[in-house]
């Protein structure tokens, strides 16, 4: 696995944070723009455009190292990055919208709030809110809990019935229903492999917790073909997996992060 530079020390934490805080600026700047000639609620969409900002940048200034919930800041950041795009062409909500985005805050409260706290559970210096429901790995061992399954296994049956609803109002079931049933069946599959005791393996951990993000991700979509598009979706989905590989391969080398 590569070496990023600022783990190497060939950069300086400084430098690094003046280029995200500028590089910030302008993406929050460009967003205002873009709302300027947008025809949908401009008020709404500046809003989100701005919770976005303001919590991702929470998150990643240290939120993300120093709670338990830092899951919170993050998905408040991606559900307001989803309003924002919303927002600039429509002029008020809609249920599937709500719904919709309902969905993807459960999916990303799992992401965040379990695969990310899998992913460093043994990094003892660090919060972590599985650690905090005495979900345990140790001796080549992970070891759920019943609070910890409580916790993961809620968010996904939420998550399910959620969809289920986003599913009737779109009128999905005779489209694309065959597709659902294959990509629901990885996410609950996915969810119980990362929740279930058993062998504790970061590098089988980490191509799980990648494959349940894309299937997660994917599924929304799917179920929303009749409402977006098919060709919009299969292009949604091709680029999304394009930026999977690329960005990975650059940052670590690899299509999932190998070692700490």
């Amino acid at each position: 696995m590569k070496k990023q530079p600022l783990v190497a020390g060939s950069l300086e934490m400084n430098t690094v944070n003046s280029v995200i805080n500028w590089l910030m600026i302008f993406a929050v700047l460009l967003g205002v723009l873009i709302v300027w000639y947008s025809p949908g609620n401009q008020l709404y969409a500046v809003i989100y455009l701005l919770v976005y900002a303001v919590s991702g940048h929470a998150y990643n200034d240290g939120l993300n190292k120093s709670t338990i919930l830092s899951f919170l800041p993050y998905t408040l950041s991606f559900a307001s990055l989803c309003a924002f795009s919303f927002y600039l062409g429509a002029t008020s909500g809609t249920t599937l919208f709500w719904l919709s985005l309902a969905y993807m805050i459960l999916a990303q409260f799992f992401i965040v709030g379990w695969e990310f706290y899998v992913k460093d559970i043994t990094l003892e210096k660090e919060r972590n809110l599985l650690r905090a429901l005495k979900v345990k790995a140790e001796k080549g061992k992970f070891k759920s809990s019943v609070a910890g399954r409580l916790f993961g296994y809620g968010l996904k049956i939420a998550a399910v019935i959620v969809l289920f609803l986003t599913g009737l109002i779109s009128i999905t079931a005779s489209v694309t229903g065959v597709a659902t049933l294959i990509i629901l069946v990885l996410v609950i599959v996915f969810a119980i492999l990362l929740i279930e005791n058993r062998e504790y393996n970061y590098q089988r951990d980490m191509i799980y917790i990648a494959l349940s993000d894309l299937a997660s991700v994917f599924l929304l979509p799917v179920v929303l073909v009749t409402v977006i598009g098919g060709i919009e979706v299969m292009s949604m989905i091709s680029y999304a997996v394009i930026w999977f590989i690329i960005f990975n391969e650059l940052t670590w080398s690899s299509l999932v992060k190998s070692e700490y």
